[in-house]
């Protein structure tokens, strides 16, 4: 009983909880009107950043049974790149990673759940990729590497095709580099693509735009958010040329699992955030080939609609969620919305923050906002 109390504060109270649109595809294989009530699957030994080493299975079960009993009908799982890729020269698959993933979709199809998975998340990063655990530096510019990420897609498709109960799997902004702005200019292969994508424009342009004096391509020097004075004229440029080479990796991950698995939906959760003016929307126009849009909701994104106070309520901040879903929707053009995780208190964002992270009476609040979310 006790341990049970912790898995539930751990799973529907401590971060991360969720609720989603009703998405395109959905309801012709799991019945008319299904709506997503999901959650990520995680276990107070094995968290999010080892929960793949240290399932209990038997706990599993009555998880299962626990969210059932809670309202839930669906379980979200990541699949990190480096556990189930582990090496990328030549590519290699962890199977036991894999049948530990399978033994999980079994048990949740049992116990009448779906699944929906979070495919390529960088907390392990494979042998012969740049960068480090948590640090996905060069996915999107190197192409063998992109050509591995892509295999891990096509993989992870084809594997699922015995799981009738598995919805959709959705990959992140996050896991193939999140804030360029921050590091990404540090890598060799992100700096060539760069100057690759500034000799689009003439160079005076782009001397005009930075107020720069640059005499050559070659002898642009990358922004760099770390080091004053901020030039955020470049710092913008920097992140639109990060968006449009992610932008044009789009297409292979539906051609990957497309390939092995027509039927499986597919989605991406773009940044929902403003830097420097820009507003990310180039990541929500996604290829015809996804179904839905996948987002998320913190006390962070409470500044998208011009909120300053600090010491947000629980009530305050979920006001919010109606206006953010309008805003994914639009920026969307009209694509269903998945919400795949309500942050109570976001990692690195305002000290009004924590309001929402108060010891006393902290399980009470939460679940207020939960509520008062879902119903909204």
């Amino acid at each position: 009983m006790f341990q049970r109390t912790i898995v539930c504060i751990r799973i529907r109270a401590s971060y991360r909880t969720h609720n989603a649109d009703y998405c395109r595809g959905c309801g012709a294989a799991h019945g008319d009107g299904f709506r997503v009530k999901g959650t990520y699957y995680f276990q107070p030994k094995a968290a999010i950043n080892s929960f793949w080493s240290w399932v209990d299975f038997h706990l599993t079960k009555s998880d299962f049974r626990q969210l059932r009993v809670d309202g839930f009908n669906t379980i979200i799982l990541m699949i990190p790149r480096g556990l189930f890729q582990p090496e990328i020269r030549p590519v290699k698959y962890n199977q036991t990673a894999f049948d530990e993933l399978h033994r999980i979709i079994n048990l949740a199809d049992a116990h009448g759940l779906k699944v929906i998975l979070r495919v390529g998340s960088h907390e392990y990063i494979p042998r012969g990729a740049a960068g480090g655990r948590w640090v996905a530096a060069t996915v999107l510019s190197n192409n063998e590497e992109w050509a591995a990420y892509r295999d891990l897609f096509r993989e992870v498709a084809a594997q699922l095709r015995q799981h009738s109960n598995v919805l959709a799997l959705f990959w992140t902004f996050e896991d193939t580099g999140y804030s360029p702005d921050l590091w990404l200019h540090l890598y060799s292969d992100n700096l060539k693509a760069y100057r690759a994508w500034l000799r689009t424009q003439p160079l005076e342009f782009w001397n005009q735009q930075w107020r720069e004096q640059n005499t050559s391509y070659d002898a642009i020097k990358p922004p760099d958010q770390n080091r004053a004075p901020q030039n955020e004229s470049k710092l913008r440029s920097f992140v639109q040329f990060a968006d449009a080479l992610l932008m044009s990796r789009m297409p292979d991950i539906c051609a990957a699992v497309r390939a092995v698995n027509p039927t499986l939906l597919i989605s991406f959760q773009p940044r929902p955030e403003i830097n420097w003016g820009y507003d990310y929307s180039a990541q929500y126009r996604l290829p015809g080939c996804y179904s839905f849009v996948t987002t998320w909701f913190s006390p962070y994104q409470s500044y998208l609609f011009g909120e300053v106070q600090e010491g947000l309520d629980a009530r305050r901040v979920a006001s919010y969620v109606p206006l953010h879903l309008k805003r994914t929707r639009q920026l969307g053009k009209g694509l269903p919305v998945f919400v795949d995780q309500f942050n109570f208190r976001h990692f690195g964002g305002p000290d009004g923050e924590s309001a929402l992270a108060d010891v006393t009476g902290r399980r009470a609040r939460l679940f207020r906002m939960e509520l008062h979310g879902l119903l909204t």
